[in-house]
Formats: C-alpha cells, sequence, structure tokens
C-alpha cells in the first residue's frame, strides 16, 4: 500500500566558454577582388563573435559585412566578407568570441 509519492525534477545546463577552433591564415588580395576571413567558434551559450582591425573595434560598412552562422550544436561560424578590397584594408584582423561565462 502506498499512501503517497512525490517527485521532482532540475534541469541542468552547462554552460561552455568560447574557443576559437579555426581563422583564416594570412590572406593575399589584389585590389578590387572579393575576400572572406572566416572564423569558427565552440561555446554555450552561443558566442557573440566581434572583429577587430588592427586591435580597435572594426567599423561594418557597405564594403565589408559580418555574417554569423550557427553550425552545430555548439560550433558558430562567422565569415568578414570584403565586397571589393581596398587599400585601406590591409590590416591585422583579430576574431573575439565572448560568451556570458566568459
Amino acid at each position: 500500500n502506498t499512501i503517497g509519492s512525490v517527485s521532482a525534477s532540475a534541469v541542468l545546463t552547462v554552460h561552455v566558454p568560447p574557443v576559437i577552433n579555426y581563422i583564416s591564415a594570412v590572406t593575399n588580395v589584389s585590389i578590387s577582388k572579393g575576400a572572406d576571413l572566416q572564423c569558427q567558434t565552440t561555446g554555450f551559450p552561443k558566442s557573440n563573435i566581434t572583429w577587430l582591425k588592427n586591435g580597435m573595434e572594426l567599423i561594418l560598412n557597405g564594403g565589408i559585412q559580418q555574417v554569423d552562422n550557427v553550425t552545430g550544436d555548439l560550433e558558430q561560424l562567422s565569415v568578414l566578407m570584403f565586397q571589393s578590397v581596398v587599400r585601406t584594408d590591409t590590416a591585422t584582423y583579430t576574431c573575439v568570441a565572448t560568451n556570458m561565462i566568459e
């Protein structure tokens, strides 16, 4: 004879700090040609990816766009797309990934 029964459930969410798995290597591009720089990260929750140009936050404009795609449960790909490179695009570009646990 069971007089009563009670149960409870709990949800465990494991957060994973962001890790940069891959970033494009040195790229040489002719003037007026298009170019892409890629940065692949893992982490949970999803990373916020920003790009730096010579250590300063990159200001996106019509000629440079950032496209971010979730490619798996923890993976994300950010692509910095240059429509038509100009001389002033020559720089060191850095991918920075952050999430709420970093």
